[in-house]
């Protein structure tokens, strides 16, 4: 008997693949599932269109706005308008200025990228109803450098005025923002300063991320946080408002990682004792960096936090480098390639980690305290000048391997009697014997 062509098994499977397609573009549709506009990254805050009738003047200040046939738009859920792109002609432009009113209703927001690669424009004026600059809005608009924005604007969102190489401060920025996000001013290299307004209670990671004209900073009143990456590669960077040198906020809390990597040109820096969060590599490469005041109560010295600050050499108040009393832990290549001769380790000290001391080419004796549990490997490799160095006087340690390896002029190593670090010193003596230009060294025990 022949089956009918609907009740053949690859029927039916095709049958309930078109049912599954449909009933889940019905459920789709009806749940409003796909996005068709930007959603809100999570700042808290409430965006709020000024009220009245729509005002084709408003925030304006007697200014002409652009013809509406420049640009993209769509009516967003709030009933206004949100400025979605620009056509072609728009790139001849040297001036916009942003509509108060399409198709009478208010134009509130700048999406995605709106008005990004317009390489020519100059000058832009933000009407009075726009409350939110979405990410990269102004992305790339090389030759801009004249911007008014609206008082009624909430947020900078991130990358929005990223790459502009022509803005030369922030006096653009209106008190009423109060988030200014990720990437937002990146690589504007001709940002010399940077006043960001005591109403941003928000700031983003990588900020001024190589904005290498910027010299000078003045924090938000409000601030608690300098984010991850904030000032990486600001190579000008000396700094803050009102100083000779770069002096962290007191109410700071917390510097992120990399925070400043690459200010080649910082020499001093002070971290304010309400710090009490550090990120890894904060200076990394700050090879101007000679003095440095460390935060009361400090209990680690994280990963790579000095790599590479090959000028450093004192502690605020000391003519040493000091490590503070308080600390317990220095971590993996903390003070690599630092060039202090004198570094003085305090008793409270626990672990020092991988590479701490690599390459401080200039350290002559280093005295490691008692407390210490762990020294880390290849932990003093590199540094050619040492000539003494007194291990903790215990009989039990944790040692890396390699911790002198390179340490070339080491002549002397005093270590308790029996104890882990004398096995440790006379086999390295034993090794260092073989290795050409390498000092006799001498392992005397107490």
């Amino acid at each position: 008997m022949k089956k009918h062509p609907l009740t053949s098994k690859k029927s039916k499977v095709w049958l309930v693949a078109v049912l599954a397609f449909v009933l889940c573009t019905l459920i789709a549709t009806l749940a409003g599932c796909a996005p068709d506009e930007p959603q809100d990254p999570d700042d808290g805050l409430e965006f709020i269109v000024p009220e009245g009738p729509a005002d084709e003047t408003f925030g304006l200040n007697g200014e002409t706005p652009t013809d509406i046939s420049y640009f993209k738009y769509e009516e967003i859920d709030d009933g206004t308008i949100a400025i979605t792109g620009t056509y072609t002609q728009a790139t001849e432009l040297t001036k916009i200025v942003i509509p108060a009113v399409i198709d009478g209703k208010k134009v509130s927001r700048l999406y995605d990228s709106a008005l990004a690669t317009l390489y020519s424009l100059e000058e832009v004026v933000v009407s009075g109803y726009v409350v939110d600059i979405r990410p990269y809005a102004f992305r790339d608009c090389w030759s801009l450098k004249t911007i008014k924005l609206p008082g009624n604007l909430l947020r900078l969102s991130e990358g929005a005025f990223q790459g502009c190489k022509s803005i030369k401060d922030l006096s653009f920025i209106v008190p009423s923002v109060k988030v200014i996000g990720d990437r937002v001013f990146e690589g504007c290299e001709s940002l010399s300063t940077a006043k960001i307004p005591d109403t941003v209670t928000k700031v983003g990671e990588y900020t001024f991320l190589n904005c290498t004209s910027l010299t000078e900073v003045q924090f938000a009143s409000g601030m608690t946080t300098i984010p991850n990456r904030m000032f990486q590669g600001c190579s000008a960077l000396v700094k803050t408002t009102g100083s000779d040198t770069f002096v962290i906020p007191a109410k700071i809390d917390t510097i992120g990682e990399f925070a400043f990597s690459g200010c080649v040109s910082l020499t001093k820096f002070s971290i304010p004792d309400t710090v009490k969060n550090l990120g890894k590599c904060i200076f990394v490469g700050c090879e101007a960096l000679s003095e440095v005041a460390f935060p009361a109560g400090i209990t680690a010295i994280p990963e790579r936090m000095f790599d590479g600050c090959i000028s450093l050499k004192t502690t605020t108040g000391n003519t040493e480098f000091v490590i503070p009393e308080t600390v317990k832990t220095i971590g993996e290549s903390a003070f690599n390639e630092c060039n202090f001769r004198d570094v003085v380790l305090n008793n409270g000290l626990e672990t020092i980690g991988k590479n701490a001391f690599a390459n401080c080419q200039r350290a002559r004796n280093i005295s490691i305290p008692d407390t210490v549990k762990s020294v880390g490997e290849l932990a003093f490799s590199g540094c050619t000048m040492l000539k003494e160095i007194k291990m903790p006087i215990v009989d039990k340690m944790t040692i890396g391997k390699n911790i002198f390896d390179g340490c070339k002029k080491l002549e002397k190593i005093t270590v308790k009697s029996g104890s882990d670090a004398e096995s440790y010193a006379n086999d390295w003596a034993g090794k260092a014997a073989e290795l050409d230009k390498y000092a006799a060294i001498t392992v005397i025990t107490q």
